[in-house]
């Protein structure tokens, strides 16, 4: 499993980004939400023949 914490870090070393101390757990929370998510996404299998879902347009 990927730790928010240091995958913060490198991100905002390899952005350059100065990250304030107040930010990081809020920035650490958004990330572990993300990779629940795409951990959930890659769960899911797919067939070769996939096709995307139309686009919805009301």
């Amino acid at each position: 499993m990927i730790e928010a914490e240091k995958l913060m870090t490198a991100a905002a070393d390899v952005l350059r980004l100065k990250l304030d101390p107040e930010y990081e757990p809020g920035v650490k929370s958004h990330l572990e939400v993300a990779v629940k998510m795409a951990t959930l996404l890659d769960a899911v299998e797919l067939d070769d023949e996939a096709e995307p879902a139309w686009v919805y347009r009301p």
